[in-house]
């Protein structure tokens, strides 16, 4: 049985991001019209700042296919680490919820899910993803 690839690390997502800002910043310095320069600094995301890059991307589009194509992958990269760290906060968030006595129905709302057993499954889901994260073993939400 193979194991399972490493998820991206929060290292992994700021070597991505600074590796798209360098390429930008060179593309930008080789052929960017100068009066459309302004426009593109004043939108230039601040250090460290991972989900400002990718709407950075998001917002200049307008590149060739090479650049459009690392600056893809190098956002799923920086997605990853964001992804997981909102699923966390989902997870403990649920765990609270129910530790305080909220229903599986209330909790389905919440989530925009369709039925309090979706909520049950999803809290399950989660975790199986975060077990022990918190330094306890029994991780799932009472019933």
């Amino acid at each position: 049985m193979t194991a399972r690839p490493r998820p991206p690390s929060v290292a992994d997502a700021r070597t991505a991001a600074d590796a798209i800002l360098e390429r930008r910043e060179k593309y930008r310095d080789l052929h960017q019209d100068r009066t459309d320069l302004a426009r593109v600094v004043e939108r230039w995301p601040g250090d460290g700042d991972l989900l400002g890059v990718v709407d950075f991307v998001r917002s200049n589009p307008d590149v060739p296919a090479w650049l459009a194509a690392d600056d893809a992958l190098g956002q799923l990269v920086i997605l990853g680490p964001l992804e997981r760290e909102v699923l966390r906060r989902r997870h403990y968030a649920i765990r609270l919820a129910r530790a305080n006595k909220v229903t599986w129905t209330a909790i389905a709302g919440a989530l925009r899910l369709r039925s309090p057993q979706a909520a049950e499954q999803a809290a399950l889901r989660l975790a199986d993803l975060f077990e022990g994260d918190d330094g306890t073993r029994d991780t799932r939400a009472a019933r």
